[in-house]
């Protein structure tokens, strides 16, 4: 799956789907072809372990 800012349809049988606030491009012909829009963003959620956080203090 291609993880893109902007998603558009490749072929006639690529479908919009829109799921959980994301959209989503699936494609019955060709799975290479699927796609989701956004970024991820797991890097920046959370807070820094210890060991870390006191190296960028």
């Amino acid at each position: 799956m291609k993880v893109r800012a902007s998603v558009k349809k490749m072929c006639e049988f690529c479908r919009t789907v829109k799921r959980r606030g994301r959209v989503y491009v699936l494609c019955t012909s060709n799975p290479k072809h699927k796609q989701r829009q956004g970024i991820s963003t797991f890097a920046s959620e959370g807070t820094l372990p210890p060991v870390y956080a006191s190296l960028l203090a």
